[in-house]
């Protein structure tokens, strides 16, 4: 009976810590933290905590300081691209590139986990 190996082809999702349990961001508040050249935007929404790329993939603006939540979505404050905080998916353009989104595991690290991308435009 063959052995399980691991693909040849299997691609190691980025992993790291972000920030202290302490420094998450309150109720309703975002935060950003930059790790390994990503700037990773959290977003604190009825007491669950969700994670996407902060910068806009249309035009390069923070969506956690200049972008305005609504519910479980996310709008560029320049040119109103809107993003689910849950999966980072494009909801209205003027982009169709989604955002990189993370899990999240919280100790007394948090430690982000980027997940797989959805296509383009799905």
């Amino acid at each position: 009976m063959a052995k399980d190996k691991p693909c040849a082809d299997a691609i190691a999702l980025w992993s790291a810590d972000i920030c202290r349990r302490e420094e998450m961001p309150g109720e309703g508040r975002a935060r950003v933290f930059t790790v390994d050249g990503r700037r990773i935007a959290v977003f604190r929404v009825e007491g669950l905590f969700y994670a996407v790329d902060d910068f806009c993939s249309h035009a390069q603006s923070s969506l956690a300081e200049d972008g305005h939540r609504c519910g479980l979505f996310v709008e560029c404050g320049l040119h109103r691209a809107r993003f689910s905080l849950e999966s980072g998916k494009v909801m209205r353009g003027p982009t169709r590139k989604n955002l990189r989104s993370y899990d999240l595991a919280i100790g007394s690290m948090v430690t982000a986990t980027e997940r797989d991308a959805l296509p383009a435009g799905r």
